[in-house]
């Protein structure tokens, strides 16, 4: 095997499995939150594309500096790498703080633009206040990826992606469904796994 072969499935796997586990994520969270009814999981949808709109730029952010970091690491020009990697982590940290500030402080009227429906916005806001809180960590954690991509080190983006499902996945059941001791929390419980899973 060329190690052209050998690098391209040390970097290519880790990566391919790491979006598989992302998608997980959301899977995991609609079919444990679909249980609660269907104004939970329409809040959570509704939420969902919102965030969507946040983790299509802090992605395109994330897929720029990988670009620029690659051919700065590929031409030895570590200063000039790094310069790359500070530039986007500011404007993934940037992008995700003015979310943050939306989503935390106007939930109800960012939910207001895609249903009129008042039961649905009210749970939608409660869950939108605490996710909020996420979306900082999620963008350092796409430009750390992206960094550590580049040095070919793939495997540690995806064994962090793995330990994050399995967390949200068993804080799920325990916090919406009240287990281990844990009261019910519904969709709230929801919202606290996602934040303690991505942090």
């Amino acid at each position: 095997m060329s190690e052209f072969v050998k690098s391209l499935c040390k970097i290519a796997v880790p990566v391919t499995l790491q979006s598989m586990l992302q998608a997980s994520f959301s899977i995991i969270d609609q079919i444990m939150i679909g249980q609660l009814g269907e104004i939970n999981i329409s809040a959570v949808g509704l939420c969902g594309n919102f965030s969507l709109i946040f983790s299509v730029l802090t992605g395109t952010v994330g897929t720029v500096a990988g670009i620029l970091t690659a051919q700065f690491i590929g031409a030895k020009d570590m200063k000039e790498a790094w310069s790359s990697f500070d530039v986007s982590l500011i404007a993934a940290v940037i992008i995700s703080a003015l979310f943050l500030l939306a989503s935390g402080i106007f939930p109800a009227h960012i939910l207001g633009l895609y249903t009129k429906d008042a039961d649905i916005i009210n749970t939608g806001t409660v869950y939108f206040r605490i996710i909020a809180f996420s979306y900082i960590p999620m963008a350092i954690s796409i430009i750390l990826s992206t960094w550590l991509r580049c040095k070919e080190h793939a495997v540690i983006p995806f064994l962090a992606s793995l330990s994050a499902v399995a967390v949200n996945t068993g804080l799920n059941y325990m916090l919406i469904f009240g287990k281990a001791g844990f009261p019910t929390m519904g969709i709230k419980g929801a919202a606290i796994a996602t934040l303690v899973s991505v942090i």
